[in-house]
């Protein structure tokens, strides 16, 4: 399994570095080369993908609450958050690798689920929870009778069924997807290219074919740092795929994150976190009244009593932030963690960040100065 829910945020964070370490060890392969690790590693996330049930409407991985595997039933299910977080961070770097599709896909999908989560609040602060056959996701029979063409229909069982489908009943089937679009096209004898546009089609007929559903909320554990991970995850993608209004967001959840930290007095392990997730947030836009606040937090940091054993996700964090405070010096990272300073006035810059957006490395930092 490449992140197990029923964990705390420090195992699941070990899990999401354990494969991060591998998709680097890959990455750094010959391209000619044939490779186990490789196939090993692309099937186990193929597997996840396919095997668990992911909302491919919305977007999120999706467990029963009672930590049963997942099946028909009138069960609570939920949308962990800091699983589908570290869960979208994996999908996406997956494909800077293997070149999948789907996985970025499905990765991205996640994102946007948490931009509509937090669009009006600015912060996640529950888990939601419903009954299956409620869900954001579920679809009777009649209903995609009504909503789609037999095209669309042909398209959505190809994705979705397969030999032993726990994700369908006699009532309707759950949208997700048990084989890749690919995969799914073959098998029906379509042209890829045209089940990419059918695909797009009915993902947004269903979409605005869903009314309001009423949900049970349940407050999240560890809510601060949970949201110090979300926004990493934003300014991860935000590198990549900028998007203003996604970019104010993160900005805003920030600033709000900044308040909750200073109503909660010697809390050494939130400036840890909040200092971390801002510096990620530098790599969209080196904002120098979001430097100075990092600044500010940092000299905070260095007057709280350290902790004797923290835990390795803190240990990474801060190895991170004195890095990055050294950045004025003459830089010597440890071999695993590279942060490079580009400047804009740069006559290559374009050509620069694209050369090494090519060649993955989920411990370098880049920041446009």
């Amino acid at each position: 399994m490449l992140i197990n829910p029923h964990t705390n945020l420090l195992y699941q964070w070990k899990q999401k570095q354990s494969l991060l370490d591998q998709l680097q060890s890959i990455a750094n392969l010959p391209v000619t080369s044939l490779s186990l690790q490789r196939d090993t590693v692309e099937k186990q996330f193929s597997d996840f993908v396919f095997q668990n049930s992911i909302d491919c409407l919305l977007g999120g991985l999706v467990v029963n609450g009672h930590k049963e595997r997942l099946i028909f039933s009138r069960q609570p299910y939920y949308k962990p958050a800091i699983t589908n977080i570290y869960l979208a961070e994996l999908l996406i770097a997956a494909d800077q690798v293997f070149y999948h599709g789907s996985f970025s896909f499905i990765g991205k999908q996640i994102v946007q689920y948490f931009i509509c989560q937090i669009s009006n609040s600015k912060l996640l602060d529950v888990d939601r929870y419903t009954d299956l056959k409620n869900s954001d996701y579920f679809f009777n029979h009649s209903t995609l009778q009504d909503l789609l063409e037999d095209k669309e229909i042909r398209l959505l069982l190809a994705l979705t069924s397969s030999s032993s489908n726990r994700k369908s009943s006699s009532e309707g089937i759950l949208l997700s997807y048990t084989r890749s679009l690919r995969d799914s096209a073959a098998n029906i004898e379509m042209h890829y290219k045209e089940a990419q546009i059918i695909e797009f089609s009915f993902l947004n007929k269903l979409r605005n074919s869903k009314p309001d559903k009423v949900f049970t909320s349940s407050p999240i554990e560890n809510c601060f740092d949970v949201n110090c991970e979300l926004l990493a995850l934003f300014s991860k993608v935000l590198v990549d795929d900028l998007e203003p209004n996604t970019a104010e967001l993160a900005t805003e959840m920030f600033g709000e994150l900044y308040r909750q930290l200073n109503n909660d007095s010697n809390n050494r392990n939130g400036l840890v976190n909040l200092i971390y997730a801002g510096i990620m947030l530098l790599q969209v836009e080196f904002n120098l009244e979001l430097a100075a606040t990092i600044d500010k937090l940092t000299l905070q940091l260095d007057k709280e009593a350290k902790i004797e054993k923290s835990n390795e996700r803190s240990q990474y964090q801060e190895m991170v932030i004195k890095i990055f405070q050294q950045r004025k010096k003459s830089l010597s990272s440890p071999a695993k963690i590279q942060l490079l300073f580009l400047s804009k006035q740069q006559i290559d810059l374009d050509s620069r960040l694209m050369e090494l957006k090519a060649k993955f490395n989920p411990y370098r930092l880049v920041f446009v100065v």
